[in-house]
């Protein structure tokens, strides 16, 4: 068995999120979780991203930049992240614009949005939750193969 991204939205601090966009791509194997809070576009190699990784972030540094946030998704889902869990809305991410939903709409790329109310969720709180499942999912996983080809098969051809 392996854990996907909608088992990982049963988990104490993923249940204060809300899938906004992407939804076709629940059914995608997570494997790790990252943070990304600044992205340059031009300077990334595909090798930078980790295929079937959940990424977070409150996209800080790009927080006032639409055109950049679309950018991130589309390399996200080109270099093999499965979706992405954005934090802080109102706070440090104005908002979440109608673009950026449409782009993962159409990339077919899970955006979940956490609870304005959700302010006191960390980081950490999700990556301890989804690592927590996936390592203990390893540990007794007895088929190994198949979730290898899985997950393998949801990367990108690059």
């Amino acid at each position: 068995m392996s854990i996907t991204l909608k088992d990982c939205l049963a988990l104490p601090s993923m249940s204060f999120g809300t899938v906004i966009a992407g939804a076709s791509g629940l059914d995608r194997i997570v494997s790790s979780v990252s943070v990304l809070e600044f992205f340059e576009h031009e300077s990334y190699d595909l090798d930078v991203f980790t295929p079937n990784e959940l990424v977070l972030s409150a996209f800080y540094d790009f927080k006032n930049d639409v055109k950049m946030q679309c950018e991130a998704i589309k390399d996200l889902s080109n270099t093999g992240s499965i979706a992405l869990v954005l934090f802080y809305i109102g706070k440090i991410l104005p908002y979440v614009d109608k673009k950026l939903i449409q782009t993962a709409d159409k990339q077919g790329f899970p955006l979940i949005v956490l609870k304005n109310d959700s302010y006191r969720i960390k980081y950490s709180d999700i990556i301890t939750d989804v690592m927590g499942v996936i390592v203990r999912d390893q540990v007794l996983s007895k088929d190994f193969i198949s979730s290898t080809e899985k997950r393998l098969a949801q990367m990108p051809t690059e």
